[in-house]
């Protein structure tokens, strides 16, 4: 008797993300353990077969995309999970600071962009959490310029 067929996918991006999920929420050597499955995340029973996962999640759509858990505290599962960038992955982080700016939930820095960064970042961070300044009025102030650095207006 030989090998059972398999899936032909061993070798692709989507097999290997799959591989390191389920390391990094089982395997307590892995360097990202301490971060996932020892802190309780784990890996649906029906994700632990790749082609039910491959079913559910489909081909990983690029080499920027990785799985993300869209409920951070919730498990490796059908509806908690995605394909996402850098970028969507640092906006569902639970470090970020939240604002309400023109009526959108977002990130500050979501905000940053959305708000033409008229500011340096650092300038908007001074704003906010130095002189308590409502988040309009910290990204739409323009910042001055003085001794070749970015300063915050008074007022």
């Amino acid at each position: 008797m030989g090998r059972p067929p398999t899936h032909g996918m061993s070798n692709t991006p989507t097999y290997k993300s799959w591989r390191s999920m389920l390391n990094r929420c089982s395997n307590p050597k892995h360097d990202n353990y301490q971060y996932y499955g020892a802190k309780g995340i784990v890996v649906c029973e029906r994700w632990k077969k790749f082609a039910a996962f491959l079913e559910d999640m489909g081909v990983r759509p690029s080499k920027s995309h990785s799985i993300d858990r869209i409920d951070l505290n919730g498990n490796y599962e059908p509806g908690n999970c995605r394909w996402a960038t850098k970028i969507e992955q640092g906006n569902n982080h639970s470090k970020n600071h939240h604002v309400i700016y023109r009526g959108q939930r977002l990130t500050m820095t979501q905000a940053w962009r959305e708000s033409g960064k008229l500011v340096p970042k650092s300038t908007l961070k001074t704003r906010l959490y130095r002189f308590n300044w409502p988040i309009e009025k910290a990204l739409e102030t323009p910042a001055i310029m003085g001794r070749n650095q970015w300063s915050t207006q008074n007022g």
